[in-house]
């Protein structure tokens, strides 16, 4: 029983490595495009804060409005694997506890982070380190992939399914945090072959499922082949939601 479970949590680890580089070789660029829609841009913050950074494509984004970020996630792997900048500090952080002096943040944002760490906790905290008449900004974008997934024979990821993109802070305690706006909105990915490989084998069920077909073959070259002799032209072009909700701190 040690010994299965031992290799579980190798399995486990090996995969996350793994599943961390794809993540980090493409995300698609909707972080910005969503930010340009809820942000002023003539509007400049001292020190912003990334939950749920992940390999750091998020918090690239934010500097666009800030003079400094910090970047903040649960996995080493990704923090491993982050994008560096001169103007990005990156940390390890445990999902609850936020280890900053109260009002640091002028803005914090949650770039597709909020649904794994919504809780009380959380929101007692982001309260205590953000800044009076500060912003919090969460957002998402789901890329709609289950044509992609029907035309190359695969399983949609379950966490596909059980994954709520439109997550915000409802239903939790508090009137620090005052909703200014709330937005979805349907908009086009254009995505090359290599590109949508990486961002499949970004998913760990996807990543699985595609390396048991393939065997002994190479899961990103193989993926990539597949896709480029099954896809049309305008399978290319691929529908994404965006979703954000802006906060003011009061």
């Amino acid at each position: 029983m040690e010994t299965e479970r031992a290799i579980n949590m190798e399995q486990e680890e090996y995969y996350g490595k793994i599943t961390a580089f794809h993540y980090s070789a493409y995300r698609p660029d909707l972080h910005n495009r969503i930010l340009q829609k809820c942000l002023n841009s003539d509007k400049k913050y001292i020190l912003g804060l990334d939950v749920g950074c992940g390999t750091g494509h998020s918090s690239l984004a934010l500097t666009t409005y800030c003079e400094k970020v910090i970047g903040i996630d649960p996995s080493q792997d990704m923090i491993d694997n982050a994008i560096a900048h001169p103007k990005i500090e990156y940390k390890l952080f445990d999902g609850v506890n936020l280890d900053f002096p109260d009002n640091t943040f002028d803005i914090v944002t949650f770039g597709g982070s909020l649904f794994y760490a919504k809780s009380q906790a959380l929101y007692n905290e982001l309260v205590r380190i953000t800044t009076k008449h500060g912003k919090v900004v969460v957002y998402d974008f789901e890329v709609e992939l289950d044509h992609v997934y029907g035309l190359l024979g695969l399983n949609k990821p379950q966490q596909e399914t059980e994954y709520l993109h439109k997550t915000d802070f409802s239903g939790l305690l508090g009137d620090h945090l005052i909703k200014e706006t709330q937005e979805i909105q349907k908009d086009t990915l254009r995505i090359s072959s290599t590109n949508l490989a990486h961002l499949m084998l970004s998913v760990p069920e996807s990543y699985e499922e595609i390396v048991g077909r393939g065997r002994n073959l190479e899961p990103f070259t193989s993926l990539i082949h597949q896709i480029e002799s099954t896809f049309s032209e305008e399978d290319y072009n691929i529908p994404v939601f965006l979703y954000w909700t802006k906060y003011g701190r009061v």
